[in-house]
């Protein structure tokens, strides 16, 4: 499914946890992707390449708006080398 991820979504019934769990797309950023899983436990994450993706953080520990500023920042910095990118997602993860 592709939306635009925000405070509106998170509330709306179409984000909620099923049996089994889904990904929501942003439309707005390529790559921001909202995980839901079954436990109600919801992440975004940073997509690219076929199947890589980095954890960004947890909805409600940090908003819709700073977790899509650092997807953008892990996704600029994707040409790099594999290493590089995970290394820059985890110093992302860490700081406050």
């Amino acid at each position: 499914m592709r939306a635009i991820i925000g405070p509106n979504l998170l509330s709306r019934k179409v984000a909620q946890p099923t049996k089994k769990p889904f990904e929501i797309y942003d439309s707005r950023l390529i790559g921001f992707t909202l995980r839901v899983q079954p436990s109600g436990v919801r992440s975004y994450y940073a997509r690219f390449g076929r199947n890589r993706r980095v954890a960004i953080g947890q909805a409600g520990m940090i908003e819709p708006d700073e977790a899509r500023e650092r997807c953008q920042k892990v996704l600029t910095v994707r040409d790099g080398w594999a290493t590089r990118t995970l290394t820059h997602a985890r110093a992302l993860r860490l700081s406050p």
